[in-house]
């Protein structure tokens, strides 16, 4: 059976194969993860080139162009992740032996009814979307086994609830742990540092950057060592940077270079577990979701806040690769939240309880 799929298995020049003799290449092939793009042919070749100069020795990635091509293909292997293009995507696919299906879209718009890379931008940057969507390890990735360990805290319902959770986890985690509480809410100051510590806010922290410093500094060609250097400050046991206080400065930080941040903050000492504290004004925190081992979900017991779960649910069922469901843990708030004088005590009972359970 003949196929006119287009393979590069780390050869210096790319070659047709016949699908009858894929699986006399050795273990060493079989043993790779395979990545299709089904596109058309030169956009589908070309990426095919890029890629896999840029992903690791334990990927392979093909090219296909048409239908027979790549059902040939499927009759014989998987696919760990297939890109196709809007035009090509067919219902049949989700038949196939195709663990993940990315649509590689023709806009910017990242929300649709199905997890999707904007098509035209360079190579490496779609790698990384890829990877942040799927947490796969694809060349210097950000998910093996020495990486820290990332918890989020996030509700659609918009409680005030999230960031005492948020910011009590760091502190009951930090007590045996290197955590860093990162706050991605707007309109959040001096009052997080009062939260992990009951102090005002000190000179110490006046001379560290805030977020947004970071994120500027890192457009402009800094090292991410010395920018983490000058604006991770420490406060009750927790390491954090004060926040952006924009919502616009927030909205602007693209996925890309959230994903660059956090595989910064990856290397050397700097944590061994990261709180993120998500906000639906950060446009991707969909996306960093796929980063999350966990996230912490708190929900008040009414109507409507029931109502907004049940269509958040259906959401991400919809639209984000299957995983993200399963790392959201609900925790239920009581209709009446307590009053200033035993609010602390409410939520470290909580996170007390969320430890216990592991």
């Amino acid at each position: 059976c003949k196929s006119s799929f287009f393979c590069c298995c780390n050869y210096s020049c790319c070659a047709v194969f016949d699908c009858c003799k894929v699986n006399e290449m050795g273990w060493d092939y079989l043993l790779k993860k395979k990545i299709g793009i089904f596109e058309e042919v030169a956009y589908s070749y070309r990426l095919m080139q890029r890629l896999n100069q840029k992903v690791d020795s334990s990927f392979v990635v093909y090219s296909f162009s048409e239908k027979e091509s790549m059902e040939d293909f499927l009759n014989e292997n998987s696919l760990s992740v297939l890109l196709v293009g809007e035009d090509y995507y067919d219902g049949y696919l989700e038949d196939c032996d195709i663990s993940n299906i990315i649509i590689l879209s023709e806009d910017k718009e990242q929300i649709k009814d199905r997890p999707c890379i904007y098509k035209y931008q360079a190579a490496g940057s779609i790698l990384k979307e890829l990877k942040l969507k799927l947490n796969m390890t694809i060349g210097c990735g950000i998910d093996n086994e020495s990486a820290v360990k990332i918890i989020g805290v996030y509700s659609p319902v918009g409680m005030c609830v999230k960031t005492g959770l948020a910011v009590n986890l760091s502190k009951k985690l930090g007590e045996t742990n290197n955590v860093l509480y990162l706050n991605l809410s707007p309109f959040c100051g001096t009052e997080l540092i009062e939260m992990l510590s009951g102090e005002k806010k000190s000179d110490e922290f006046a001379q560290k950057w805030s977020l947004s410093d970071v994120f500027y500094y890192a457009e402009q060609g800094g090292d991410y060592g010395e920018i983490f250097a000058k604006s991770i400050a420490e406060c009750g046991g927790v390491k954090l940077f004060l926040p952006m206080e924009s919502p616009v400065d927030l909205q602007s930080v693209e996925l890309e270079k959230w994903n660059d941040f956090f595989m910064s903050l990856n290397r050397g000492d700097i944590a061994q577990m990261i709180v993120v504290d998500f906000d639906e004004t950060v446009s991707c925190y969909l996306q960093l979701f796929e980063l999350c081992e966990k996230i912490y979900m708190p929900v008040a017991k009414h109507y409507y806040a029931e109502q907004k779960v049940k269509n958040f649910d259906a959401f991400i069922k919809r639209c984000m690769t299957g995983e993200v469901g399963k790392k959201i843990h609900r925790i239920f708030i009581g209709e009446d939240i307590p009053d200033d004088s035993s609010f602390e005590n409410y939520i470290k009972s909580i996170v007390k309880g969320l430890i216990n359970d592991g």
